[in-house]
């Protein structure tokens, strides 16, 4: 079940698949996930006031996707990042939680 507005899924083979000179607007789930597609292109996309990750490739196993020219603005956490101490430079500590769907949702 796709959670993203704009996901490639399962093509395998997505070098005649794209999403170019489109955008994201005031998505509550993620922006664009590409997920068992290689070889496809997401160029010249706009992420606006997105809750969660804009560009998301969801098993890290995709491979020749074409990324470019893509912006994200107005990024919201899905949780609350964990508190670093205060230190500002230590970097999130994502944990596990029933409420998140994967770790990164943090930012």
């Amino acid at each position: 079940r796709a959670r993203s507005p704009s996901h490639l899924h399962g093509l395998g083979d997505g070098s005649h698949s794209y999403f170019q000179d489109c955008s994201t607007v005031n998505s509550k789930f993620r922006g664009v996930t590409i997920h068992a597609t290689n070889a496809a292109r997401l160029s010249r996309h706009v992420a606006f006031n997105v809750l969660g990750n804009c560009y998301y490739l969801e098993d890290g196993v995709e491979e020749r996707n074409i990324i470019n020219f893509n912006l994200a603005a107005h990024v919201h956490p899905i949780k609350k990042p964990a508190d670093d101490g205060g230190g500002g430079q230590g970097g999130d500590s994502a944990n596990e939680a029933g409420d998140l769907i994967v770790p990164s949702d943090i930012a």
